[in-house]
């Protein structure tokens, strides 16, 4: 497909970085921006081609960014800017040339030839930029903020972590100074590790909860998503995936989980619905279907690309071997069980920090899952009385987060 030319002057650029989780913490602000303001125009830049990968066109996150961004531009495997109009097209041209583009990158690299880097950024002029501050960290990202060292950046944290800030603070920059930062925080546990990374101030770090969980921008996604789960499927646990991997969550421990998950949705006579992490969609390592069976797939368990509020809305309650669609859910009113029994691996403070937190219902064994579930179907209403309280503490939304951090995006436009 011939590239469009970069002829646009783009005000706001988003930085899509470090994965595409940006993309539903910053959606709800662009909403808003684009009804306030049709015209201004939004560039959303990924500077790697492996998250653009992560895009699936037919999310309801994916249709309704489709409908507010204005242009995408992204870092082929070629070492090339390449740009769409659609975030769909962008995907569809990755995995297309997947191959061919990895070779020629190769090629580039040894014989040294130039990114041009300076070449397609100097075609958008922009006003503000919209990204996780966490990005300057990144190699690549710094390269892209370096060519607007004066524009005015606005923050939101790519996920919905705790332990980040709380315990590991001074691991990402040792207070390098932010130009014009602008830091919209979950709560104000994070208020000092930003002022310490980061070099901002306090009036440069606001205090606003999660946006997403907004409730009427939650209305806004339900209105707009479809469910691919069958009408029919009236009881289901929604589990919320993750890739295993080396460390602390080894293949093994994964299929174990499945098994346990697997009997329980079996004593309880329900389905389960699965939804994979976004590096999962890309490569599948088929052990879904290995413990719940391929000729199942479709009777008792199915996997399900619809969004986590839609498929949560309709669970019986959610099972997670840690995420942050965990704190999702309980802006939704739905209780999470956490798979935690990683301990024999090396388990680290992260993975542990939302049952610390009392943000979720831990289980380490079969007995104990069961436990859980069993009480979440007695007592539903009363499992989230205890659980809201560090919900509220951590991540509730403060007045009205969406419009504060448009009002202050658009008077950087004005």
């Amino acid at each position: 497909m011939q590239q469009k030319q970069l002829a646009d002057k783009p005000e706001v650029l988003f930085l899509v970085s470090p994965n595409l989780g940006l993309l539903d913490s910053w959606l709800p602000v662009f909403w808003e921006l684009k009804k306030r303001q049709p015209e201004i125009i939004i560039t959303a830049v990924f500077p790697k081609a492996s998250i653009v990968s992560e895009i699936d066109p037919g999310e309801v996150s994916t249709e309704l960014a489709q409908s507010v961004i204005n242009e995408v531009m992204f870092k082929s495997r070629t070492g090339m800017w390449v740009t769409t109009e659609k975030l769909a097209e962008a995907k569809e041209l990755v995995d297309k040339h997947r191959a061919l583009n990895r070779f020629i990158g190769k090629i580039r690299r040894v014989l040294g030839a130039s990114r041009n880097d300076n070449a397609a950024l100097a075609r958008l002029s922009v006003k503000a930029i919209c990204f996780d501050v966490f990005a300057k960290t990144k190699p690549d990202c710094r390269v892209i903020l370096k060519h607007f060292p004066r524009t005015p950046r606005f923050s939101i944290l790519h996920g919905l972590a705790i332990e980040d800030f709380e315990t590991k603070g001074g691991d990402y920059d040792r207070g390098e100074k932010v130009y014009r930062t602008t830091a919209y925080v979950h709560s104000k546990h994070e208020i000092a590790a930003y002022e310490r990374n980061y070099g901002l101030d306090s009036s440069e770090v606001k205090v606003t909860g999660v946006p997403r969980h907004e409730p009427g921008w939650i209305r806004t996604v339900l209105h707009n998503a479809q469910s691919d789960i069958p009408v029919s499927w009236d009881k289901y646990i929604f589990l919320i995936s993750r890739p295993a991997l080396d460390g602390f969550f080894p293949r093994e421990k994964k299929r174990e989980a499945l098994r346990n998950i697997q009997k329980l949705a079996e004593e309880l006579h329900s389905k389960i619905v699965v939804r994979l992490h976004p590096t999962e969609r890309v490569q599948n390592d088929g052990l879904y279907e290995e413990v719940f069976g391929e000729a199942s797939r479709g009777e008792t368990w199915m996997y399900s690309s619809s969004h986590p509020f839609m498929i949560g809305k309709g669970s019986l309650f959610a099972i997670t071997f840690y995420s942050g669609v965990a704190v999702d859910m309980l802006a939704l009113g739905v209780p999470t069980i956490q798979m935690v029994d990683l301990e024999s691996r090396g388990k680290t403070g992260a993975i542990m920090e939302y049952k610390k937190k009392g943000l979720v219902l831990g289980a380490d064994n079969y007995e104990e899952l069961k436990q859980q579930a069993l009480r979440i179907m007695k007592e539903k209403d009363a499992v989230m009385r205890q659980l809201m309280p560090s919900y509220n503490e951590y991540f509730r939304p403060v007045g009205n987060p969406i419009q504060t951090i448009a009002n202050d995006i658009v008077k950087v436009l004005q």
